[in-house]
């Protein structure tokens, strides 16, 4: 389980690059009171979470994107995930059947 700090400066840190600043940067450690072991440890999470989504398959990350994409525009996370899970139903089942219109001949 990821410590409240952690979390914590991964959000701060999120916020940071999406501000085109660099959470690296000493203004921006000082400003957080980032010691350095958390430093280390900060650098350490990005890196991971990068790894993470760059080996992701494509419609994960476009799932997530999509899903981010319509929170920050206002829509609820539980609202989306829902509609996602519906889209991705249909998706299934209209493999289902294709792939059942093949092999039924």
């Amino acid at each position: 389980m990821m410590r409240q700090r952690t979390k914590e400066l991964l959000t701060a840190a999120a916020g940071a690059f999406a501000e085109t600043r660099s959470p690296f940067e000493n203004a921006w450690l000082v400003e957080h009171e980032v010691t350095l072991d958390e430093c280390v440890n900060l650098s350490d999470e990005i890196a991971r979470a990068i790894r993470i989504y760059v080996n992701a398959p494509d419609d994960v990350r476009l799932r997530n994107s999509f899903r981010d994409t319509m929170v920050e525009s206002g829509v609820h996370a539980e609202v989306v995930e829902h509609a996602m899970d519906g889209l991705r139903m249909k998706q299934i089942v209209s493999k289902l059947k294709r792939d059942g219109a093949k092999g039924g001949g």
